[in-house]
């Protein structure tokens, strides 16, 4: 059967194996043909073309243009590198938690870059994934969702991912503000949802994920005005969230550094840093 041709005589279906191929994690054929693995740069793809940061930026040009390739590409390398370590060491079954930490600047898109695209990614190759967003406010956390059930089934004009991969909102089990359970699941005996939100003011809703994301967990208006109780109400909260997370889950930390006492700085002291 003759694939459909695209503007330039282009195979549209052959391309869009190519970037699924690509964009997803342990999709990617090596060069003997017969093995299996992960396109070295399968994560920065993913947010550049089915997440569509490369084509929002790009009919946006008043916006700030964060996306930047000295910068993206080693880091979205070193985020790929630490998901897959994390994905390969709890096939395993063995207890583990595996910490990582984005630490960036306001302006370098790191909520897009990690704690949205972050989950979606890892679920390419793992459609029962379940995932707990966690922030400062509740709002913020549901807007994070808000951001990827968009991406999910096709509203966000930008980007790839309903060509490459499917509406996994469409038939969706469950679906709100807070949570959604989507299409793509196949497990129906696992309670939780595939992406669940929630805040440091409401805390963990009493399931279990595998993986916990927590963006930005200070408000730094809030900061200044109550520092002491502020701060000591959030370290508590993010404490909190390691009763519900899997024991050989995933705590990922889209911080903002902001004192030495902050959520970052508390847990590098009292963590360490294993890799930089």
């Amino acid at each position: 059967m003759a694939a459909t041709q695209g503007v330039g005589g282009w195979a549209l279906e052959a391309e869009r194996e190519l970037w699924r191929s690509i964009c997803a994690p342990n999709c990617w054929h090596e060069d003997d043909g017969v093995t299996t693995g992960t396109h070295p740069r399968s994560y920065y793809y993913f947010l550049k073309k089915a997440w569509g940061a490369e084509s929002y930026l790009r009919s946006h040009p008043s916006e700030p243009q964060w996306l930047y390739d000295p910068i993206h590409v080693p880091y979205t390398s070193w985020l790929q590198k630490h998901l897959l370590a994390w994905k390969r060491a709890s096939l395993t079954g063995k207890p583990g938690r595996y910490h990582i930490a984005s630490v960036l600047p306001r302006g370098y898109g790191k909520t897009v870059t990690s704690t949205k695209c972050g989950p979606l990614w890892t679920m390419l190759d793992d459609c029962d994934m379940t995932v707990l967003i966690q922030s400062a406010a509740d709002d913020l956390s549901k807007d994070i969702l808000k951001s990827q059930i968009a991406v999910m089934n096709g509203e966000d004009e930008d980007s790839w991912f309903v060509w490459l991969y499917g509406n996994w909102v469409q038939g969706a089990k469950e679906k709100s503000r807070e949570a959604i359970k989507h299409a793509y699941r196949k497990a129906g005996n696992i309670s939780e949802p595939s992406i669940d939100t929630s805040s440091a003011g409401v805390g963990a809703t009493g399931y279990h994920p595998r993986q916990n994301w927590w963006d930005d967990p200070l408000e730094k208006n809030k900061l200044k005005a109550e520092r002491t109780a502020y701060l000591r109400g959030q370290h508590e909260a993010v404490n909190a969230s390691y009763n519900s997370l899997h024991v050989n889950g995933l705590m990922s930390f889209t911080l903002t550094r902001y004192l030495d006492d902050d959520i970052a700085g508390r847990h590098f002291h009292d963590e360490g840093v294993r890799t930089w």
